[in-house]
């Protein structure tokens, strides 16, 4: 009987020292309803110490009734008008909540006067750093209670919806996290009100600070999942929008937020067409640490599915199929229970992507590329369902301004290459190729043929290809981008299919010359020259040997309408790189050359045609041994060149334009002449018609065509010898040169009179012909007495050599005129070399 007794005394002690403490506390409670500010403040504190703050302590049960005692009056002093008594009230509530056992009784009187301090419209409490603590004290008291707290639910939801868009940050997280414990520790009355909670989340979800972005998506997860899951719709466009966010750590939440709903959203299956794609467009982000984890979040997820749908998918999972060949090397192939998903998915998710794929930001445009790339790589061949939508997407996306953009557009156009036989994809891309008026498909087109990498079903589709990429509409693009295609095309040809070459060469080498020769860039150019080199490694054989193979048929395709090209036609261009690259390969189809030449130089033609062609003549002829005389055979075209070339293009004609032509075809007639091409046999026939087409030449206001018109002359003169009556036409227009403004010139017809007394014959009579030389001397002395003393010397030096001619009539023209001369030092010098060679004769 001892032991009850005992018991009973104890009984009666802890009630006596519980009146005593009451007794102590009415005082103080007493304190705290005080209109002084310090008297409320030295009851709190007074409370504080003989509550939480007695030593030694209260057992957690006296604490318990204490509470129940003081809480009512204590918590009005949340309301204090003094921040620092709401302050220590607070904290004494925070420390009953910690050690009391049953916190959950606070809650009928606590949970009023936070949703009075924390959840009204405008905030009543003003102090950040109290907010913080009371939304701490909330979710502790959510914590502790568990399903107790299912009551007060409404009051949460109040508290939590303002707190959750609070001015201070930390609040907001704190808030968010208290939701989120909220949300998993009632969900079977929690969906009830969740949806008032997704709006400010939602606002919360865009602040500046990422740790805040963070914690908002955190609670998203948690209260749509164990909430109204049909919130996923409100929440998945923001969400969406976040995978742009600058800071890893957001664009991983959302990732973890993503693969949480894939396995355990009560509701998924009516939603995996939203979460698809963020989570593959997670497996492509540019921080390897989320690519990775994002790929294992996707491999879970489809696990799961097929697990979950194992009986359905049985056929599939006893007889897997063999990978795809020429699969990508840099993937791992998803799991059956992920490709399944994609392909079960795909029609509610590809028409969204390929919108996004044409949005104004470029950020978007890139993420959906990329997803475009992860969806084909999911659906593989199954993809052929919206093959056509997928195709006009990438032809639109694959012209983007972003070089980003268009890297992971070839990347998902070349897995079309991989999954889908080219019966498919050819068929639909070469009608897009001739449909459309940009560069879009052919782009498309050359990366589908990369990635195909030759497979069984592309050789046979090879020649509609190739006869697309050589057509004059496609290959004569003056677009760089354009050409830029057509020569990837070519070179993706070339690449995947290489034995089939040698059939599709001849297009194959039209395409990449007629690009060559409209290139407007260098890197254009260049990729020409790769691509003709890789077509001599298919091929097997050097460049000159590819150039002879198949320059001819090129020749005859452009010989075939020849006669109608005007300066703006592309085959002159076409023509004239084939000229000039073919080297040696020129001289083996002058019977074509040659005709193309002469149609385009007739003096009908506009003169910028005529101007194009005469240049390249003059190229042709500076490099002849290389090109056109390669194989020695040029020489039986060069009358036919002279005559129907050169002389129809030298008459007079009035005119700036036509003496631009003169010019350029003196040019290329001297071009020719220092080429060595024009032998005497050949010239002896022409040299006459050539001379009285040159003489007018002579008097040209461009001073070019006068000197190069001398210096043919001088080079005539000693190439083949003249008749005396063509002499004697000669010599009065050079004496006119003499005359001429511009000094080189006249040193110029110095050599060439020079030229003109050696190719006198030997038996000239110069009796017979006396007036002309002594026209000839009279006029030369003249310049004798020069200003220029550069010229005086040229003039004594070509008269001592034509002394020889006749030296009584030059010393009988020197006698008339030596007095006149300011200085007649030249002149004795003259009569002296005279007297030498009458001494020696």
């Amino acid at each position: 009987m001892a032991a009850p007794t005992d018991t009973m005394n104890q009984a009666g002690d802890s009630a006596q020292n519980m009146e005593e403490i009451q007794q102590n506390l009415a005082r103080f409670l007493n304190f705290i309803q005080d209109e002084n500010r310090n008297t409320r403040k030295r009851g709190l504190e007074s409370i504080r110490k003989e509550t939480t703050a007695k030593s030694p302590p209260h057992t957690a049960e006296t604490l318990q009734l204490i509470l129940t005692h003081i809480e009512k009056p204590l918590l009005k002093s949340l309301s204090d008008p003094v921040e620092r008594n709401r302050e220590i009230c607070l904290e004494i509530v925070a420390e009953f909540v910690d050690r009391v056992p049953s916190p959950g009784a606070i809650l009928p009187y606590l949970l009023p006067v936070a949703v009075q301090r924390l959840g009204q419209t405008e905030i009543a409490e003003p102090s950040e750093e109290l907010r913080l603590t009371f939304v701490g004290v909330v979710r502790k008291l959510i914590e502790i209670c568990g399903r107790q707290i299912g009551p007060y639910l409404d009051d949460l939801i109040k508290i939590f919806s303002r707190t959750i868009v609070d001015p201070y940050p930390e609040v907001k997280k704190l808030s968010c996290a208290a939701a989120a414990v909220l949300a998993a520790t009632i969900p079977p009355i929690f969906h009830l009100q969740s949806e008032t909670l997704v709006k400010p989340l939602l606002q919360t979800l865009t602040h500046q600070h990422y740790k805040v972005r963070c914690a908002a998506i955190r609670s998203i997860c948690l209260v749509v999942k164990f909430g109204n899951n049909k919130s996923v719709d409100d929440v998945m466009s923001p969400l969406a929008q976040r995978l742009f966010d600058q800071t890893p750590m957001v664009r991983l939440a959302v990732t973890e937020l993503v693969a949480d709903w894939m396995v355990s959203l009560p509701d998924r299956y009516s939603y995996f067409h939203k979460c698809i794609p963020l989570l593959l467009t997670s497996t492509q982000d540019e921080i390897p640490e989320i690519r990775v984890k994002a790929r294992e979040f996707w491999e879970v997820a489809g696990a799961l599915y097929q697990k979950e749908n194992s009986e359905e998918l049985k056929d599939k999972l006893d007889f897997a199929a063999v990978d795809p060949q020429f699969y990508p090397e840099e993937e791992t192939r998803p799991c059956l229970g992920c490709r399944i998903l994609v392909q079960r998915h795909q029609f509610k998710i590809l028409p969204a992507l390929c919108r996004d794929l044409a949005d104004w930001t470029a950020a978007t445009r890139y993420k959906s590329a990329c997803l475009m790339y992860t969806m084909i790589l999911n659906t593989e061949d199954l993809i052929t369902q919206h093959i056509d939508t997928v195709l006009t997407a990438l032809y639109r996306a694959s012209t983007d301004d972003d070089s980003e953009v268009v890297s992971q557009v070839l990347r998902a156009a070349a897995l079309v290459g991989v999954f889908i036989t080219a019966d498919v994809s050819c068929k639909l891309i070469l009608s897009a190729v001739n449909a459309h008026q940009n560069h879009g498909p052919l782009r498309v087109l050359a990366a589908v043929v990369r990635g195909s990498r030759g497979g069984s079903s592309y050789p046979k589709h090879l020649p509609a290809i190739v006869e697309v990429v050589s057509r004059p509409d496609i290959c004569r693009s003056a677009q760089v981008e354009y050409q830029t295609e057509v020569l990837n095309t070519v070179s993706a040809v070339i690449g995947t299919c290489p034995s089939e070459c040698g059939v599709h060469a001849p297009r194959l080498f039209i395409a990449v010359i007629t690009v060559a020769s409209l290139a407007s860039s260098a890197d254009v150019f260049q990729k020409t020259e790769s691509c003709l080199a890789a077509l001599c490694g298919a091929l097997s054989c050097d460049m000159d040997t590819l150039y002879a193979s198949y320059a001819p048929s090129l020749l005859t395709l452009l010989a075939d309408n020849a006669n109608s090209w005007t300066h703006c036609s592309p085959e002159i261009q076409i023509f004239q790189t084939l000229l000039l690259k073919s080297g040696a390969a020129a001289g083996r189809n002058l019977d074509a050359i040659v005709p193309i030449l002469t149609a385009n130089l007739r003096p009908e033609k506009d003169p910028e045609l005529r101007l194009a062609f005469l240049t390249l003549l003059c190229r042709l002829f500076s490099t002849s041994s290389e090109t056109i005389n390669s194989t020695g055979a040029f020489s039986e075209h060069i009358v036919c060149v002279v005559r129907e070339i050169i002389l129809p293009n030298l008459v007079w004609r009035a005119g700036k334009t036509s003496s631009a032509i003169r010019t350029a075809v003196v040019s290329c007639l001297w071009s020719l002449l220092q080429s060595d091409l024009l032998k005497q046999q050949q010239c002896s026939g022409v040299v006459v018609e050539v001379v009285t087409h040159l003489i007018p030449c002579l008097d040209e206001d461009s001073k070019t065509t006068r000197l190069v018109s001398v210096r043919i002359v001088e080079r005539l003169l000693g190439l083949c010898p003249l008749d005396v009556d063509t002499l004697h036409k000669i010599y009065p227009e050079l004496l006119r040169r003499m005359d001429d403004s511009q000094d080189d010139i006249r040193l110029t017809v110095t050599q060439t009179f020079i030229a003109l007394f050696r190719s006198l014959p030997a038996d000239y009579d110069t009796c017979l012909y006396g007036a002309h030389l002594e026209t000839l001397y009279r006029g030369l002395l003249v310049h004798l007495d020069d200003p220029n003393p550069d010229i005086q010397q040229a003039v004594h030096n070509l008269l001592t050599e034509s002394s020889k001619v006749s030296p009584k009539h030059l010393q009988k023209e020197i006698d008339q005129v030596k007095h006149k001369h300011r200085t007649q030092a030249f002149c004795n010098q003259l009569l002296d070399h005279i007297g030498s060679l009458s001494i020696n004769s």
